[in-house]
């Protein structure tokens, strides 16, 4: 009778809310440089999974079939790849990297490229961006260009240029906090999401003290989320203004203390910001 069907309607209620609730906590996977106390791929992968993480960002030399087969086994993704690649090199692609893509065909995974060093033009690196871009798309994969403090593409303004000028349908750009607030003031952290909003594929995120209070160390600008004085959520109120509904990876570099800890702490204060 009518008492069931309240209690029918109380119960997919509160299911809705718990949906609504586990929705509206985006995705987030940490930089493999986050898990440098746990040894092998197994443990890595099982605390990933017990602390409510999506993947893991890794690089050419970490992707080995068991680090795949760890991923697979608990449901995780290999959300990211980090690929650093000479940007006066052009497309002259080490054959590593090409068998790396190849082995990650099928993966969705985002080739997060770094463009280092120094080259005359931008015509190399556009070359290298154009034959990573066919690469990629042959394997299913994206790309997302770097802005790393000191690279050839060092800031968004610089990734933005090439991107515009490669006009690869399969390359994006990246936002990395900690690279940003190394070299921008902070007040320019909205207007720098706007202009990449268009190309934008990854958001990397970490703790920060601003330049403006200190923060000039990469363990200034580096600290678990929840830690530092810059406050998060101009990011996620910016990114929800451009309707940015891509991943967010956890810059850890170099953060103290155990894996569990701090990417503990990280995941409680990203479910926090979403409450």
């Amino acid at each position: 009778g009518m008492r069931t069907l309240k209690a029918t309607l109380s119960t997919l209620l509160a299911l809705a809310v718990t949906l609504a609730s586990a929705t509206a906590v985006p995705p987030l996977f940490p930089f493999d440089n986050g898990l440098t106390d746990v040894k092998s791929v197994q443990d890595q992968a099982a605390l990933l999974k017990e602390l409510g993480y999506s993947g893991i960002c890794t690089r050419p030399n970490r992707a080995t079939p068991e680090l795949f087969a760890a991923m697979d086994k608990h449901g995780l993704r290999v959300c990211a790849t980090y690929v650093v690649l000479g940007a006066g090199k052009g497309d002259a692609i080490p054959v590593s990297v090409v068998q790396h893509l190849n082995d990650l065909k099928g993966r969705d995974t985002i080739v997060w490229l770094g463009l280092s060093g120094k080259a005359p033009s931008d015509e190399p690196a556009i070359a290298a961006l154009k034959k990573v871009g066919d690469l990629a798309h042959a394997n299913g994969l994206t790309v997302a260009l770097y802005p790393h403090t000191g690279f050839y593409a060092a800031t968004v303004r610089s990734c933005l240029r090439l991107v515009e000028k490669a006009k690869h349908p399969n390359v994006g750009i990246s936002f990395c906090l900690c690279h940003f607030l190394k070299q921008n003031p902070h007040t320019e952290l909205e207007a720098t999401l706007r202009s990449a909003a268009p190309h934008l594929k990854v958001v990397q995120i970490s703790g920060a003290d601003s330049k403006e209070s200190g923060g000039k160390a990469w363990s200034d600008l580096i600290k678990p989320l929840g830690e530092g004085n810059f406050d998060m959520t101009r990011v996620l109120r910016t990114l929800d203004e451009i309707g940015y509904e891509g991943p967010f990876n956890l810059q850890c570099y170099k953060v103290a203390g155990p894996a569990r800890t701090h990417l503990k702490a990280s995941m409680d204060a990203w479910k926090k910001y979403h409450e």
